[in-house]
């Protein structure tokens, strides 16, 4: 494999990295505020899969503009 092939894949994993933490931090600020009441529900250790989805129509420009960031990460 040539460096450039190498540094390309490299460069694709650490995309891959980067997207996965801007999902979960963008998640946090959404279960911060947007959905703090229902924050409590949750215990530590307990599992639940989150589509960013169920955080669109909030008022919550911060979060609009994760969302925003996240949805255009896929055109990369």
């Amino acid at each position: 494999m040539t460096p450039y092939c190498e540094k390309i894949i490299f460069t694709y994993k650490i995309l891959l990295e980067m997207h996965k933490e801007l999902l979960t931090r963008t998640i946090n600020v959404g279960m911060a505020r947007e959905w703090a009441e229902v924050n409590w529900a949750f215990e530590v250790g307990d599992t639940y899969q989150f589509d960013i989805e169920q955080f669109r129509g909030t008022s919550d420009t911060n979060l609009n503009k994760l969302i925003f960031s996240l949805k255009n990460w896929k055109r990369l």
